[in-house]
């Protein structure tokens, strides 16, 4: 997606821990279609995927029984913008990059535009029930906190920001995360390094 000045929305690279946990093998479903990079197969809604961790250095990504792709990392990105990834029943925008962990675990890197990055975020980190200013707040926070962090992966604890997918969007803070799309804060022209506590 491109912002109003025509640049792209910058993208988050959130690893997936907080949820899922250490699993050796993790289901995988879809709202709308996925690509598999490599292959002309598309994951498609209403199916239930798989993908494994095999003799330690491979992953395979399964319908049922067929393997539909095998390597050291499995990348799906959606078709459309709207279309989700469904990761052990938590649903998720955008791409999947999968890889092994320690030579055992399933560790999915969720990129994520910005924006559907903090409608996650802020819900997370404050009541979505309280007053659209305070949630604005910390949406500017929160993006800033982000926006530091845009081209490292970090992941989806407290150790960065709490970040639980589309599962728990709320129209309150997403109106937060609108209203104050692409703000961040700055001192002497550099985005500050905006931490803050519960």
């Amino acid at each position: 997606k491109k912002d109003a000045a025509g640049m792209e929305e910058p993208k988050m690279q959130v690893k997936l821990v907080s949820y899922l946990g250490n699993q050796t093998s993790i289901s995988v479903g879809v709202t709308g279609s996925y690509n598999i990079e490599g292959t002309s197969t598309k994951l498609t809604d209403g199916k239930n995927y798989s993908i494994k961790v095999e003799g330690g250095s491979t992953l395979s990504l399964y319908n049922g029984t067929t393997k539909l792709s095998t390597g050291s990392t499995i990348k799906i990105s959606p078709v459309n913008d709207s279309d989700r990834a469904i990761i052990n029943d938590r649903e998720y925008f955008g791409s999947f990059d999968f890889t092994i962990e320690n030579q055992k675990y399933v560790r999915p890197i969720n990129k994520v535009g910005m924006e559907n990055y903090l409608k996650s975020v802020v819900p997370h980190e404050m009541y979505a029930s309280w007053s659209r200013e305070a949630l604005k707040v910390q949406a500017v926070a929160a993006r800033t906190y982000a926006y530091v962090r845009m081209n490292k992966v970090i992941d989806d604890s407290t150790a960065y920001q709490a970040y639980g997918g589309a599962s728990n969007l709320h129209p309150n803070s997403n109106a937060a995360v609108e209203e104050t799309a692409g703000e961040i804060l700055v001192y002497n022209g550099r985005p500050i390094e905006a931490v803050y506590s519960a």
